[in-house]
């Protein structure tokens, strides 16, 4: 499994000064658009059917997701990791 993988790298880049950011629905997460984004952030964005590991979102220091309207349950990852890069780079280019 790649999650022991992804676990020693938020290890290392929590260490390099990094907060952790997992792309996930979950109990805990928040709207992509109601976080202030600053410094220096990975953002994780998990698998298409799967999404993120549970361990994962355990170690990231912020979970956010895109509001979901009608039957559609997700976007796709690839769309859903580009609408939050550009709002964490048009808050930290502000």
């Amino acid at each position: 499994s790649a999650v022991p993988d992804i676990l020693a790298k938020i290890k290392e880049l929590k260490k390099e000064g990094y907060t952790i950011i997992s792309l996930e629905q979950a109990a805990n997460s928040q709207l992509f658009n109601s976080v202030a984004y600053r410094g220096k952030i990975a953002l994780i964005a998990g698998n298409e059917t799967f999404g993120v590991a549970k361990e994962v979102v355990a170690q990231s220091d912020l979970v956010v997701e895109l509001p979901m309207f009608g039957i559609n349950k997700s976007l796709n990852v690839v769309v859903a990791a580009g609408i939050v890069l550009y709002q964490i780079r048009t808050s930290i280019g502000s």
